[in-house]
């Protein structure tokens, strides 16, 4: 079933791993020649505040403000892994009638599930740590510039472990409508508007925490708790579906 589940699956992986792995292969370069820049500025700015300190500085700065925009839209991706992995898992089967053909032989319905789970989750979970701790290390190239310091990493909510754990509630709360609703585009619909919802909640918590974190290993341990009650939320979300698939009509 993990096999089929696979080839099922193919065109949806292959697709997230382009994507993501173009964002990384771009961060990856900015990054290491942002930590040069970050470099000669350490040893420019060491012993007098010369010109080519304030040039350096100016030149890590401006590096910083043209990608730093675009990482705030990382919270969209939470919500097309939502609706395009999560919403069709159970329901275009349905829809389409592969599930029932499955179900009437001997592969019972929470066998389907669970493979279909182990291929989603392993791969969304994957394929979101490598850009989530990308951007996590992007970020910490430019703790030495002056005007943000060592609250880059905090300048961006999503990222580090969080981003995973924010991809998997997606994809579980998406399966999770798919299978209460049963049609593919309804689903889809509904997966992005409740994800899109999902989403501004959880941003407008954390810009009302009083906290804001500085170190790395500060900025990764807060990530790590806000990623708790996500990834609980993701599993009550399947433990709902997994009920749901069993009283589903064929």
């Amino acid at each position: 079933m993990i096999g089929m589940a696979l080839r099922q699956m193919r065109a949806a992986i292959l697709g997230t791993a382009a994507l993501t792995g173009l964002i990384v292969v771009v961060l990856a370069v900015h990054g290491g020649i942002a930590r040069g820049v970050s470099s000669r500025l350490t040893q420019a700015c060491a012993s007098t505040d010369t010109p080519v300190c304030h040039q350096l500085q100016d030149q890590l700065w401006g590096m910083y403000k043209t990608i730093t925009p675009y990482l705030g839209y990382l919270t969209i991706t939470t919500v097309l892994v939502a609706a395009f992995w999560g919403a069709p898992l159970i329901s275009r089967e349905v829809e389409t009638g592969t599930a029932a053909l499955a179900w009437c032989q001997s592969v019972t319905r929470r066998r389907w599930f669970t493979s279909r789970l182990i291929v989603s989750v392993s791969a969304v979970a994957t394929l979101g740590l490598l850009l989530g701790f990308t951007v996590t290390w992007w970020l910490a190239s430019f703790t030495a510039a002056p005007q943000v310091g060592e609250r880059a990493l905090s300048t961006i909510s999503l990222h580090g472990p969080l981003l995973p754990a924010m991809w998997i509630a997606g994809l579980l709360i998406g399966a999770l409508i798919g299978a209460l609703i049963r049609r593919t585009l309804p689903a889809m619909t509904v997966t992005a508007v409740v994800t899109v919802l999902g989403a501004m909640a959880f941003n407008l918590t954390g810009s009302l925490s009083t906290s804001d974190p500085t170190g790395e290993l500060q900025v990764l341990t807060n990530q790590s708790l806000q990623a708790v009650p996500v990834l609980a939320v993701a599993a009550i979300a399947t433990l709902i579906a997994f009920r749901r698939i069993r009283t589903v009509r064929i």
